[in-house]
């Protein structure tokens, strides 16, 4: 068990690294626990094997903001109920710059569960064997801080689809100098877990203030079947 109370910053340099190999923090417990509202950014560093009965398998963010950067990888950790990978409480932010979180397992968010708000910039990614569960915040649970290099970043899942549709899913930072061309396309690297037999997309909508942001949109039944006809005979082909 890894616990970081008063660090600053948290970075897996050593012989490991400079061997082109991930420094790994392993526990029977949750791996890494914030409590104190003190910065603390994990670079270059895995967090594997952590598990927990209740919240967070692998970083447990209590209160203050964790930043995950380059070469960060959460992986392999458990939690019983939510957050397999990081959970993140409503004093907590997770501010993601780069790193990977991967499987990881849980009750409700397998790769994320926030009741706080999230930002998400440069190579970071959630992968799609993981979800990001999301609760309502302001401005909204995802704020987009800059340009995001994956094709696939994360996959949301809502903990109330309704409001989410009238409701930022996704915000922009305002000094990232997006444009809505821009806003349109990062809204698209982001998927949507089915719900009650329906699939969702992130659509890029004005919001209240003129700006642009993220909601959520239904596209079509889970078991929609799309026929294509001929122009002439009007018979299914």
């Amino acid at each position: 068990v890894v616990k970081f109370l008063l660090g600053r910053y948290v970075k897996g340099k050593g012989k490991e690294i400079n061997d082109g190999k991930i420094a790994e923090v392993k526990g029977t417990a949750l791996s890494i626990n914030v409590t104190l509202g003190v910065p603390v950014t994990i670079d270059s560093l895995k967090i594997t094997e952590g598990e927990n009965s209740e919240n967070a398998g692998g970083i447990n963010i209590l209160k203050g903001n964790v930043t995950l950067g380059p070469g960060a990888v959460v992986s392999g950790n458990k939690a019983q109920q939510k957050g397999g990978g990081v959970y993140v409480c409503s004093d907590g932010r997770l501010n993601m710059t780069g790193g990977t979180i991967s499987g990881n397992t849980a009750g409700n968010g397998s790769g994320i569960y926030a009741a706080g708000v999230i930002t998400m910039s440069g190579n970071s990614q959630v992968t799609d064997d993981n979800d990001v569960y999301v609760t309502a915040v302001e401005p909204a649970p995802i704020v987009i801080t800059g340009a995001l290099n994956a094709d696939n970043v994360a996959r949301i899942t809502p903990d109330d689809y309704e409001y989410f549709e009238s409701n930022p899913l996704i915000a922009f930072d305002g000094d990232a100098g997006f444009t809505d061309d821009d806003i349109a396309e990062l809204c698209g690297k982001f998927s949507v877990t089915p719900y009650e037999d329906y699939y969702y997309a992130v659509n890029a909508e004005e919001n209240s203030n003129g700006g642009v942001d993220g909601y959520l949109q239904s596209r079509y039944p889970v078991d929609f079947v799309y026929y294509e006809y001929d122009e002439t005979t009007h018979e299914q082909k």
